[in-house]
């Protein structure tokens, strides 16, 4: 397999886990990052209490054949405020992720 033909793209859907629902912006496909938009108007105006943020990444690879496999990888699900102290303190969470994502990559390609 020649690896210098393959293209990999790091997916990512996420979630808002609210009382009364589940609101999922559409995913994307992050290059250096991500931002995502949850429209809360879709939710009852009496209603709107949200606590848990989830977000599935996917790896995409294109193979030098055109065919396109999709890996899942573990997803994360916490609050907003554990999910802004993962991204402001560099936490070795995300790095297991990281890791985790090198791992599948490694047993594809290998």
């Amino acid at each position: 397999m020649n690896f210098e033909k393959l293209q990999i793209s790091t997916v990512i859907v996420p979630e808002l886990r609210c009382s009364k629902g589940v609101l999922s912006p559409v995913s994307q496909q992050v290059i250096q990052h991500a931002s995502f938009h949850f429209d809360l108007s879709k939710l009852p105006k009496e209603d709107r209490k949200c606590s848990t943020i989830c977000v599935f990444p996917y790896l995409r690879i294109l193979t030098e054949n055109a065919v396109t496999e999709t890996f899942r990888a573990k997803e994360w699900c916490g609050s907003a405020e554990e999910a802004r102290h993962l991204l402001t303190n560099k936490s070795s969470s995300i790095n297991i992720l990281a890791a985790f994502l090198i791992l599948i990559l490694a047993k594809v390609l290998f």
